[in-house]
């Protein structure tokens, strides 16, 4: 958005934002508890054991522009998310 929501115009912070925020948490809380979750492939065989993904490619990246948009500053180019936001 080009800035931290800092300003006191953002206190409490917007609903739409907070909102944001919890997909954001919750895809990166799933992603990090199973790293195979956000991957592309659909079955895997060890064994015995064997795993399948359903075709879309497991949990994907939520959608968060439409919560934000009216939130970004104008002129604002943003960088790549991974380069702010990656998993652990």
């Amino acid at each position: 958005t080009g800035h931290r929501f800092e300003d006191s115009l953002y206190d409490p912070l917007p609903g739409k934002v907070k909102l944001a925020l919890l997909k954001l948490a919750q895809y990166f809380a799933l992603v990090n508890s199973d790293e195979s979750a956000s991957s592309s492939y659909q079955s895997e065989k060890m064994g015995d054991y064997s795993y399948t993904v359903s075709g879309e490619g497991g949990i994907q990246r939520p959608e968060v522009y439409h919560l934000l948009e009216e939130f970004i500053k104008p002129g604002y180019v943003p960088e790549s998310s991974r380069l702010k936001v990656r998993s652990l």
